[in-house]
């Protein structure tokens, strides 16, 4: 049986959604230990670390 055109199946919104989230989830949890290291360490910055830095407070 053929589909029209654009389908979306629930599970994929359900899998992009949970997906989503997890990202999310990875990216605060990388920035904490990030942001928890470079003060523990006093380490000085470069252009990419000083945003990554400033993008995750």
């Amino acid at each position: 049986m053929r589909y029209p055109y654009r389908v979306v199946d629930i599970n994929d919104v359900i899998f992009n959604f949970t997906g989503t989230l997890i990202g999310y989830f990875v990216y605060r949890a990388f920035s904490r230990m990030y942001i928890a290291s470079v003060n523990k360490l006093n380490v000085k910055l470069g252009p990419v670390g000083q945003f990554i830095y400033d993008r995750g407070k």
